[in-house]
C-alpha cells in the first residue's frame, strides 16, 4: 500500500507543470549535511581527531513568493560523537562511556537567487533557527541564522544545492571550560531538488521583431515605426524608446527627425523584456541658393561642335547599419533576427557591389576568452544566413570583438541586451 502511494505521488509531481524559480513555484529537496560546532561541547571519542560523525540528513519545502525569491522551511538529522554536558559514566573496569549526541536543527528564512547565467544562480538569505540537541541533555536553542551557496539547475524541473550555513543562538550552551555567551553553528549541504508549479513557458520562442530596420530622413520628416512581440507563446505589448537627434511617441512608434546625426530606435516587449533595434540616418538639410538674374540677350555665336561629357561613374550606395540582437548566452538567432538578416540579404542582392563587415559582440557576462568565442559564433550565425540568401562569401567580412566594444551600460539589464548584437555595416 505504501509502495502504491508513493508511486501514485511520484506521477503526480511528473505531470505538474514545470517551472524555473518563478512566482508560485513549489520546492521539495533533500540534501546531506555535516555541522561545525562551537568548542563549548565536548569530543567523546579521544582516538578521533579528524571527524566528529556530525554528517546527517535533511529535508526541505520551500515556495517562491517572487521571481527568484523562495521562503523556505528545512530540518535534518544529526548524530555526533559529542556531548554538551561534559561528565560521563565510569564502569567497574575503569573505561568510560559515552553516548552520543542526536541534534536536530530547524530553519525557516528567506533565500533570494541571484541569477549568473541560464543555469546557475548565487543563494544568499537567512532567517530564524531552532537548535534541539537529544539525550543524553535535552535543550531547544532558538536564534537566527544565514545560507549562501550556488544552485545548478541542469533542467526545469532538477536543481542541485551546494551551501555553507551559520546558526548563532544567543543563549546557547556553556560549558565550564568554555564559559561563552552563544554557540555559533557552522554546517555545509548538499542537495538535490525538484521543482513544480508556477508558470509553464518555453521562454526560447520569446521574440520581437522592428520593421524597417533602418531609414534615412531630412529634418522634420517622420516614419511610424511597427513591432511584433511573443512571449509565453502569446502577444506581447510593446513600447518605444530612442537615441540621437530626434522624439518618439512611446505607444505608436512615430519617429520625427530633428536634426543631422543618427539615431537607434527600440522598441520593448512589456512581459518578455526582450528589444530590437531599428537606426535612421537624419540628413543634413541642403542650403537653397537664390538663382541669379538672367544676362541680358545676345546674338547667339555661330555652332560650334560639343564634345559629349565624360561618362560619370555610379553614385555609391550607402548601406544602412543593421544591428541583430541574441538571448543571454545564445548565438542562435531568434525570429524577428531571422527576418532582419533576410531584409538584409535581399537588399545586397539588389545592390551586388557592396561588401558588408560582420562584427559579433557579447554583455560582459563570463570570461573574455569565452565571450571572444561566443562573439565570433554570433557573427558566422548572420554569415551562414546571408549566404544561404544567396549572398556571395566574398562579400562578407566577419569580425568578432567579445565584451571589449559595448554600446549601452553592462551594469544594467537594458544594457546588456543591447551588447548582445552583430553589427552588419558597409565595407566598401
Amino acid at each position: 500500500m505504501r509502495r502504491t502511494g508513493l508511486v501514485v505521488l511520484g506521477l503526480l509531481l511528473v505531470s505538474m507543470p514545470v517551472a524555473a524559480q518563478e512566482k508560485g513555484t513549489v520546492e521539495l529537496g533533500v540534501f546531506g549535511r555535516s555541522i561545525k560546532y562551537p568548542a563549548s561541547f565536548g569530543r567523546t571519542r579521544a582516538y578521533d581527531k579528524t571527524f566528529d560523525d556530525l554528517f546527517g540528513i535533511g529535508g526541505r519545502l520551500g515556495y517562491f513568493v517572487a521571481n527568484n525569491l523562495a521562503l523556505e522551511v528545512d530540518g535534518s538529522y544529526n548524530v555526533g560523537d559529542l556531548l554538551p554536558n561534559p561528565p560521563a559514566i565510569y564502569p567497574t573496569d575503569g573505561s568510560i562511556l559515552y553516548s552520543d549526541m542526536h541534534h536536530t536543527p530547524y530553519h525557516l528564512q528567506l533565500v533570494y537567487n541571484v541569477p549568473m547565467g541560464e543555469k546557475l544562480a548565487w543563494e544568499v538569505g537567512g532567517g530564524g533557527s531552532l537548535n534541539k540537541t537529544g539525550y543524553p541533555i535535552s535543550r531547544s536553542d532558538i536564534g537566527f541564522g544565514g545560507i549562501t551557496g550556488l544552485r545548478w539547475r541542469p533542467s526545469n524541473r532538477v536543481n542541485f544545492r551546494f551551501e555553507g550555513t551559520a546558526d548563532i543562538a544567543p543563549s546557547g550552551y556553556t560549558s565550564t571550560d568554555h564559559p561563552g555567551k552563544s554557540n555559533t553553528f557552522l554546517g555545509l549541504q548538499v542537495g538535490a531538488s525538484l521543482l513544480f508549479g508556477g508558470k509553464s513557458c518555453d521562454h526560447a520562442m520569446d521574440m520581437i521583431s522592428i520593421q524597417p530596420m533602418s531609414a534615412t530622413l531630412a529634418p522634420g520628416e517622420s516614419q511610424t515605426f511597427t513591432s511584433t512581440a511573443s512571449y509565453c507563446g502569446k502577444p506581447d505589448a510593446v513600447t518605444y524608446t530612442m537615441t540621437g537627434p530626434g522624439t518618439i511617441d512611446a505607444m505608436t512608434g512615430r519617429y520625427t527627425a530633428a536634426g543631422p546625426g543618427t539615431a537607434m530606435v527600440t522598441a520593448h516587449s512589456t512581459k518578455g523584456k526582450a528589444i530590437s533595434t531599428a537606426s535612421v540616418t537624419v540628413r543634413t538639410p541642403v542650403p537653397v541658393t537664390p538663382q541669379p538674374p538672367a544676362p541680358p540677350a545676345r546674338q547667339t555665336p555661330p555652332p560650334t561642335a560639343v564634345t559629349p561629357p565624360a561618362a560619370q561613374p555610379a553614385a555609391r550606395y550607402d548601406f544602412a547599419l543593421t544591428i541583430v540582437h541574441f538571448e543571454f548566452n545564445h548565438s542562435d538567432l531568434t525570429q524577428g533576427g531571422i527576418d532582419s538578416v533576410k531584409a538584409v540579404a535581399a537588399t545586397l542582392k539588389a545592390h551586388p557591389d557592396v561588401t558588408i563587415e560582420l562584427t559579433g559582440h557579447t554583455d560582459w557576462v563570463g570570461t573574455n576568452a569565452y565571450n571572444m568565442k561566443l562573439s565570433q559564433a554570433r557573427a558566422e550565425t548572420v554569415r551562414q544566413l546571408l549566404v544561404a540568401e544567396g549572398v556571395a562569401e566574398n562579400r562578407l567580412l566577419v569580425k568578432w570583438r567579445g565584451e571589449e566594444e559595448p554600446t549601452a551600460d553592462n551594469n544594467t539589464v537594458t544594457g546588456r541586451a543591447l551588447n548582445r548584437r552583430t553589427e552588419i555595416k558597409q565595407d566598401n
